[in-house]
């Protein structure tokens, strides 16, 4: 699934894209950003809405490697100002910008 792809399954789905990287939840290779809805100080939208763009199901043991590996997106902790990622990913220009912006923790799981 590619970008344009994603955002349109996104959308369908009635969750939003976001160009404040503080209220994100993923990037984008293309540094576009998925919202965690933050609402009154909190974020409303929790990290397992990605697996609307997965042919897998989040309880497969592959779930978090199709999510990083094949999608490429990189997941955002708010709470703790991190930025996960698996081993042997590789983040694109766009990705390393946003982080560095944010300034937080890159934790490779």
């Amino acid at each position: 699934m590619n970008n344009d792809q994603i955002v349109s399954t996104i959308i369908e789905e009635g969750y939003n894209m976001t160009d404040n990287p503080y209220e994100a939840i993923y990037i984008l290779t293309d540094g576009q950003l998925i919202s965690g809805d933050f609402d009154y100080g909190s974020r409303g939208t929790d990290h397992r809405m990605i697996e609307i763009v997965t042919p897998i199901n989040r309880y497969d043991k592959n779930f978090w490697d199709y999510v990083h590996r094949e999608l490429k997106l990189v997941m955002l902790v708010p709470e703790t100002k991190v930025a996960l990622i698996k081993k042997g990913q590789e983040l694109t220009a766009a990705q390393k910008n946003i982080i560095k912006q944010l300034d937080y923790d890159l934790e490779i799981y």
